[in-house]
């Protein structure tokens, strides 16, 4: 993190550092929120452009104070997902015996107890019961997760597009790299 640091305020050119993409697994979920708790590095939060969670061990409650509200909207933002195994005796499903029949991207149905702990963030299932596989099996809804927020630039403007792009914007911009690229 302290690498990361010192590229967040000023990148190669002096400029902005920059966009991450983090995906944070287990243990370094809440790493990840304690970092940005504990050194109040609420300013860069703008610098992450998403963020995935794979069965991350942080809660929102650490940063429900009005002093920390920045990381606590942010946790529970549309640029966080989190990533979740099924378990046997899962409280939220009760079928973590039937995890295959919970596709990697599937919405879950969380609990009060999941809402208390994790807040309002986008819940989906991982697609495994396997806590070391989550990143494995939902790696393909991981990418398009980053890909929401992957910050397209404009063919006819050379100025930054929406970081919304829509799906013809990004084959668009593709074909025209692939193209620059053979000819």
């Amino acid at each position: 993190m302290n690498f990361l640091a010192k590229h967040f305020d000023t990148g190669k050119d002096g400029q902005s550092g920059g966009e991450f993409y983090v995906i944070s697994h287990s243990a370094s979920g809440g790493h990840l929120a304690r970092y940005f708790l504990d050194r109040c590095e609420s300013r860069f939060l703008h610098n992450i452009s998403a963020v995935a969670f794979t069965d991350s061990t942080h809660s929102v409650q650490w940063s429900n104070s009005d002093e920390r509200r920045v990381l606590f909207d942010f946790l529970q933002c549309d640029r966080c997902i989190y990533f979740r195994c099924a378990r046997e005796g899962d409280g939220v499903a009760g079928d973590g015996n039937l995890w295959y029949l919970h596709p990697a991207g599937q919405e879950v149905q969380t609990d009060s107890f999941w809402k208390h702990r994790f807040g309002r963030i986008r819940t989906v299932w991982a697609g495994t019961n396997e806590h070391s596989l989550t990143n494995w099996y939902s790696h393909a809804k991981i990418w398009e997760h980053f890909d929401q927020f992957l910050a397209i630039p404009s063919l006819a403007h050379g100025e930054e597009a929406s970081s919304h792009g829509s799906e013809q914007e990004s084959l668009s911009y593709l074909e025209a790299r692939r193209d620059s690229i053979v000819d």
